[in-house]
């Protein structure tokens, strides 16, 4: 046989799992009420219990999400490393071209440095004839280097 207080216990948790399943499922307010009643809870303990079902319905919503909201969070991890390594790569490139650049322009500076003290010195002697340009000369120049490059060789010159 069965006591009154097992039998009260048993009862007062099937009204309030009932309370519990109609907070769940958002059922009008006074049949909330008569299920609190009937489970034995006072109003700030059943307002309390339904506003943290409601938080938890807010939760389930986010929570049955989670598995798209993982895969596209997956997705867009992926995405980030490939570009974040294709822009390291092609920062790298570039570093390497400006370094390059850079030693380009440094020769290029001090070729340009050796050609003007060149100039400079052929400018400044007075062993330049008056009436050749510096064009002119270095262009006779320039046609005697050639020929003496191009002139074959005969067995008895001695080369020097």
């Amino acid at each position: 046989m069965e006591s009154l207080e097992s039998y009260r216990s048993k009862s007062l948790a099937a009204a309030r799992a009932a309370f519990v399943e109609g907070c769940w499922r958002d059922r009008p307010l006074d049949e909330l009420l008569d299920l609190a009643e009937r489970a034995g809870l006072e109003t700030r303990e059943a307002d309390r219990i339904r506003e943290t079902i409601l938080e938890l319905q807010g939760d389930l919503l986010v929570a049955s999400e989670f598995a798209r909201l993982d895969r596209v969070r997956e997705t867009a991890a992926k995405r980030f490393e490939a570009r974040k390594a294709e822009v390291e790569a092609e920062i790298e490139r570039l570093e390497d071209e400006v370094a390059w650049l850079g030693l380009e322009t440094e020769a290029a500076t001090k070729t340009a440095a050796v050609a003007e003290a060149a100039r400079g010195r052929v400018r400044s002697s007075d062993l330049v004839p008056a009436v050749a340009t510096l064009n002119e000369i270095a262009a006779s120049l320039r046609q005697r280097d050639d020929g003496v490059k191009a002139a074959p060789r005969t067995p008895g010159e001695a080369a020097d």
